[in-house]
């Protein structure tokens, strides 16, 4: 069962190396199984992301998000045949957190 959500926000970097993902970040290489991960979110411009690494993360049903400039969820990637009920938790996440904002 995954249970990771991991956050990239500086990488050059991020690659598939045998079933796990590899994060590179100048000479530093991270490797975390793909087994242990339920999402991933990159939030930043540069890191670059290889396709068999996204190929990958479907076959897992890894959910893949992108965050633009100002750190907003941006664009995800979830696989054809992922559970559609994450969307739907990304979305009342987002309706909330922007209801909390705007009653600060």
């Amino acid at each position: 069962m995954s249970w990771r959500i991991v956050y990239i926000s500086e990488a050059e970097e991020m690659r598939l190396y045998l079933d796990n993902l590899k994060v590179i970040k100048d000479d530093q290489e991270i490797l975390i199984p793909l087994s242990d991960i339920h999402s991933i979110v990159v939030d930043n411009q540069h890191t670059t992301v290889t396709g068999r690494l996204i190929n990958k993360l479907s076959e897992y049903h890894i959910l893949l998000i992108f965050c633009d400039e100002t750190h907003n969820p941006n664009m995800f990637c979830l696989s054809l045949y992922s559970h559609y009920r994450i969307y739907g938790m990304l979305y009342k996440q987002y309706v909330e957190k922007n209801r909390t904002n705007k009653n600060l």
